[in-house]
């Protein structure tokens, strides 16, 4: 998952197995599905709001998904505010 900024700027998501609002639950190390050409699925993205060194936080205009070992990257209506971004793993 990458986010771009009204600047241009990509930032892209840690892949992390959990975090605050969800992932895989605790001790679990290994995603439960597996994605499947033309079955949907989703995944937790999760940021926090507040810019880098007490400067504002980036404006994002765009946000593109991959399926987990994809190139096939999609745009995803999701702009607004956030730096660090995280993305869990498929749970569905």
């Amino acid at each position: 998952m990458d986010e771009i900024t009204d600047t241009g700027t990509v930032i892209h998501a840690d892949r992390t197995l959990n975090g605050y609002i969800g992932g895989l639950p605790a001790g679990t190390d290994t995603p439960p599905v597996v994605v499947k050409s033309g079955h949907p699925a989703h995944a937790i993205a999760e940021g926090t709001s507040y810019g880098p060194s007490s400067k504002p936080d980036p404006k994002i205009v765009k946000t593109e998904v991959a399926a987990p070992n994809s190139t096939d990257t999609r745009a995803i209506d999701a702009t607004g505010y956030t730096c660090p971004l995280k993305i869990h793993p498929v749970t569905e």
